[in-house]
């Protein structure tokens, strides 16, 4: 399949030899791994997809693609997901993070109710 990186793909599809876990061989995760959620689409499984960084390269899409939101990264890298994900897919992306980051700065309530406001406005 054939990915175009400036259109966020749909997270809760397995991205396959995108994956660090993905078995080439066998067409599934890798033996020791448990079933993950975007394999059997059962929010009772864990997402376990980690990038595959020299397959992304091979594709030129970002090493953030597939996924979903910054909360299933750690923190040094939720900063550099929010910044790059929201330059290339826009302000929806910051709609999509924006409890992540409301939690991050909870000192800041009113500046994050002018930016809902402001969302509200120019995405509908």
């Amino acid at each position: 399949m054939k990915y175009n990186k400036n259109i966020k793909p749909d997270v809760n599809k397995c991205p396959k030899e995108f994956c660090f876990n993905w078995d080439e061989g066998n067409g599934k995760c890798g033996e020791d791994m448990p079933t993950c959620y975007r394999a059997v689409q059962n929010k009772i499984n864990e997402d376990y997809y980690e990038p595959c960084n020299p397959e992304l390269k091979k594709h030129d899409l970002p090493w953030f693609y597939f996924i979903p939101n910054a909360e299933m990264l750690d923190e040094e890298d939720k900063e550099e997901y929010l910044r790059e994900s929201t330059r290339l897919w826009g302000k929806q992306e910051i709609y999509n993070n924006l409890e992540l980051l409301e939690d991050k700065y909870p000192n800041e309530v009113e500046i994050f109710e002018q930016i809902k406001r402001y969302l509200t406005l120019v995405t509908n």
